[in-house]
């Protein structure tokens, strides 16, 4: 859990590996959740090898800060694939 700076909320993950694969599952705290899942794992010949999903995450991040960015200028077409769920709360 990663708590949002100034404010009561965190974005919640979960990543994982087996042999040849990596994963990604993220909730973040405004309701935008996605699962990542590769046929692949770290790459060799790195000094400091990135796994795919470490790679991936802030870019999936700066697309749904942009597609929500995009939306309060303009409503997003309901064919959109890019759902919000509403926020997670106790």
């Amino acid at each position: 859990m990663r708590p949002v700076e100034n404010s009561l909320k965190a974005n919640t993950w979960h990543n994982g590996a087996l042999s040849g694969t990596s994963t990604l599952l993220v909730r973040r705290h405004d309701g935008y959740t996605w699962a990542v899942l590769f046929n692949g794992s770290k790459p060799s010949g790195k000094e400091k090898p990135t796994s795919p999903s470490g790679a991936i995450d802030p870019l999936m991040h700066k697309a749904i800060d942009s597609a929500d960015a995009f939306s309060q200028e303009e409503p997003i077409h309901k064919s959109s694939r890019i759902k919000r769920l509403r926020p997670f709360h106790d």
